[in-house]
C-alpha cells in the first residue's frame, strides 16, 4: 500500500507543480472595460480550452507552449479574437469588441406571439445533439458534495481532479461512461452515527458513498433520455418565456414540460447556442437513499471549436429534513479524442470509492465551490468530532480508500495506473 501511496502522491506532485506554473490574464468590453464572465478561450494546436471566472479572469499553463501559438478568444454577442500565446504575457487584460447587429430593435410582446416554440427549441436542441462531442475527451475539473441533516452538515468532500468521458462506442451503458477521477481530496470526518440512522430508515444497506460525478450521471441522463436528446425532445412541449436583448444580441429563454419533469433553457438567438439549462428531475442520484430521486438540476456550457461542453453543474435534493448537494465546474477541458478500451470500467468503481491524497499547497490558491463555507466548518467542527480543525480531519482522511472494499480498491488501483497513461494526453 505504502508503494502505491507514493506512486499517486508523486503523480499528484507532478501536477500541481505543472499547475502552479501559469498565466493569468483579464477579458473585459472594449468600451465599457467591464470583466465577460465566462468567456471561451481555446488553443487549437493542443484542443485545450477554459474559460474565465465570474470577474472574467482565465488561466493557461505555459508548460509546453510556445509564444507562437494561437489563441482564440469568444464570448457571444463579440467579435472572435485570436492572438499569439506570447502576447498574453505583456497585456493585464485583452478586450473584445461587441458584434455590431443590423437588426432592428423589435417589441418583445410582438415577436413571442410570432414564433413557434417548439419548432425553435427542437432547433437549438438538434444542433446541440449535432455537435455533442461523442468521442473521448477529459478535463480537469473540481468537485464537490455535501449533505445536510437538519440544516445541520453531517458530510462535506471536494475535490480537484479530472472529468473523463469514454465515448459513446466503448460500452452500451451511457451513465458509466462519464466519470470524476478525484486527484487531491479535502474530505472531512463523517457524522457517522447520525448518517447511518437516516440511511437505515431509508433502507440504504450499502453505506454512504462518494458522489462528487453524480452531476456527470445527471448529464449523461440528459444527453440520452431527456430533453437534450431531438427523439425524446419531441415529446415535450415548450414555450417561449422571455427575449432580451444585450448588447445588440438576442437571447431567448424557452420552458419545457414534460409529466414531472419541467424547466427551462437559455440560447443565443443568431448562433442557437445553449448557455444554461435548469431543470426539476426524478432521476438525482441520492447517497443517502441510494436510489434515483426527486430534486434540481443546473447546468451551463462552453463552447470549444463549435462543440458544446459542460462549464457546471448542480445537482439539490431537498427534502423535509434532508439535503444534499453536488456541483463539478470544468477548469481546463481536452477537446480531442484519445484511446481507451473496456478497461474504463474500473473508472466506475473508483469514483464511488476514490484513494483519498490531500495536497494543502494546491488548496491555498483554491476557492470552495460552496459559497456556505464558514457553517461547513462550525458544523463539523463540533463535539461529536473532538472540536478538531477542518485542516486537520483533511490530513487525518488522508492516505486511505473513502471506503474499505476490497473488490472496489482493486479496480481503484487500476484506475490509478490507467489514468496516469491518459494524463499523458493532457
Amino acid at each position: 500500500m505504502r508503494i502505491f501511496t507514493l506512486f499517486f502522491a508523486m503523480l499528484l506532485m507532478v501536477k500541481v507543480l505543472s499547475a502552479q506554473n501559469t498565466i493569468e490574464c483579464k477579458i473585459v468590453d472594449v468600451d465599457s472595460n467591464e470583466s465577460l464572465p465566462y468567456a471561451n478561450v481555446f488553443l487549437p494546436k493542443y484542443s485545450i480550452g477554459t474559460s474565465t471566472d465570474d470577474k472574467g479572469i482565465f488561466h493557461l499553463q505555459i508548460e509546453g507552449k510556445e509564444k507562437h501559438d494561437t489563441v482564440i478568444i469568444s464570448y457571444i454577442g463579440y467579435d472572435s479574437r485570436v492572438i499569439q500565446f506570447g502576447k498574453i504575457f505583456k497585456q493585464q487584460s485583452i478586450s473584445l469588441k461587441p458584434i455590431v447587429s443590423q437588426l432592428l430593435t423589435v417589441e418583445v410582446i410582438d415577436e413571442k406571439q410570432k414564433l413557434n416554440a417548439k419548432k425553435i427549441a427542437m432547433s437549438v436542441i438538434e444542433l446541440y445533439h449535432k455537435n455533442r462531442p461523442k468521442y473521448t475527451h477529459l478535463s480537469k475539473c473540481q468537485a464537490a458534495q455535501y449533505i445536510k441533516i437538519d440544516r445541520s452538515y453531517c458530510f462535506y468532500m471536494e475535490s480537484l481532479g479530472y472529468a473523463i468521458y469514454s465515448g459513446d462506442v466503448v460500452t452500451k451503458n451511457p451513465l458509466v461512461n462519464y466519470k470524476f477521477f478525484a486527484e487531491n481530496t479535502c474530505l472531512a470526518d463523517r457524522k457517522e452515527k447520525i448518517l447511518h440512522t437516516v440511511m437505515k430508515k431509508t433502507g440504504n444497506n450499502v453505506g454512504l458513498q462518494s458522489n462528487l460525478g453524480n452531476g456527470l450521471r445527471s448529464f449523461q441522463i440528459l444527453n440520452y433520455y431527456g430533453v437534450l436528446n431531438p427523439k425524446h425532445a419531441k415529446k415535450y412541449s415548450f414555450k417561449i418565456d422571455s427575449i432580451y436583448k444585450k448588447k445588440q444580441e438576442y437571447y431567448y429563454s424557452i420552458s419545457f414540460k414534460r409529466g414531472k419533469s419541467e424547466g427551462k433553457f437559455l440560447f443565443h438567438r443568431e448562433s442557437l447556442q445553449l448557455i444554461s439549462l435548469e431543470q426539476k428531475s426524478e432521476k438525482i442520484w441520492s447517497v443517502l437513499k441510494y436510489k434515483n430521486v426527486a430534486g434540481k438540476e443546473y447546468y451551463t456550457f462552453n463552447y470549444f471549436d463549435e462543440k458544446p461542453f459542460f462549464n457546471s453543474i448542480k445537482c439539490e435534493i431537498k427534502k423535509g429534513k434532508l439535503e444534499e448537494q453536488t456541483i463539478i465546474s470544468n477548469k481546463f477541458q481536452k477537446a480531442t479524442n484519445f484511446d481507451i478500451d473496456k478497461e474504463v470500467w474500473c473508472f466506475n468503481s473508483y469514483s464511488i470509492n476514490p484513494f483519498i491524497i490531500y495536497s494543502p499547497k494546491a488548496w491555498s490558491t483554491t476557492q470552495s465551490l460552496f459559497d456556505d463555507r464558514q457553517s461547513i466548518v462550525n458544523d463539523l467542527k463540533d463535539p461529536s468530532l473532538g472540536h478538531k480543525s477542518l485542516e486537520y480531519q483533511y490530513m487525518h482522511n488522508c492516505d486511505k480508500w473513502f471506503e474499505n472494499d476490497n473488490n472496489q480498491i482493486q479496480q481503484g488501483k487500476i484506475a490509478i495506473q490507467y489514468l496516469s497513461k491518459l494524463l499523458k494526453e493532457f
